[in-house]
């Protein structure tokens, strides 16, 4: 069965912190004779959301780390004071918890090998080092075939003026809703996995409409709601 994912189930395959991470895993080992066609915009946002999410946990701890940086501190002691510095800020911003691990992971990798006087510069590389090779890590976790799904202008009129009642508050969604409909002839049968309820409902209210359009049956797309 062929199979696609929202930026929600693609950034929790990546961030083993993210509290969807292993249900997200399974998707991919659960569908490994299928396809996964990839929303272009899915990919992007991802990319997006790792860059800034990551920066804005770099920005914070850089912020403390003058606190105790130039102090002399043995490897123990700093390691202490830089759990102090992790655990300050997920306190003042629990909504991005599981990046601030997923920096913490790397952070402590790092300073196996590295002196921490290094570590400012590393931190500041890390969001580019994630939104550039996300890409490649999908690749890693599912070296099956797939392709990136782009949007298909020749049935984008169409999809638009069968799904007129339907309204999106983000604009991403909408789009990766347009980008997965105008290529429904390409892709079904395939399931679509997303961790928003409020997507579910939206897709499902307005897919049937673009089966119909197309000829196809309502199970030919489904929707999966990926819970924790």
């Amino acid at each position: 069965m062929n199979f696609s994912i929202d930026s929600n189930i693609l950034v929790a395959s990546v961030n083993s912190k993210d509290r969807l991470h292993h249900k997200s895993i399974m998707i991919f080992k659960e569908r490994e004779d299928g396809k996964l066609f990839l929303s272009s915009t899915v990919l992007t946002e991802s990319q997006n959301l790792f860059r800034n999410r990551i920066n804005q946990v770099v920005v914070e701890i850089i912020r403390l780390l003058p606190n105790f940086q130039n102090k002399r501190l043995n490897r123990m002691e700093y390691q202490e004071q830089l759990i102090t510095s992790f655990r300050q800020v997920k306190s003042e911003n629990p909504g991005i918890s599981n990046f601030l691990d997923l920096v913490y992971n790397e952070v402590n990798d790092f300073l196996k090998d590295n002196d921490s006087f290094k570590l400012p510069s590393f931190l500041s590389e890390l969001s580019v080092k994630y939104s550039q090779s996300l890409y490649k890590r999908i690749d890693e976790i599912y070296p099956n075939s797939g392709r990136l799904v782009v949007l298909n202008h020749k049935h984008l009129k169409a999809v638009k003026e069968a799904t007129l009642d339907t309204y999106f508050k983000d604009m991403n969604d909408e789009r990766i809703f347009h980008e997965l409909m105008t290529n429904l002839p390409d892709i079904v049968p395939i399931h679509f996995y997303t961790g928003d309820s409020e997507f579910v409902k939206k897709i499902n209210k307005s897919y049937s409409k673009c089966a119909k359009l197309f000829g196809f049956e309502d199970d030919s797309f489904i929707c999966v709601l990926v819970k924790d």
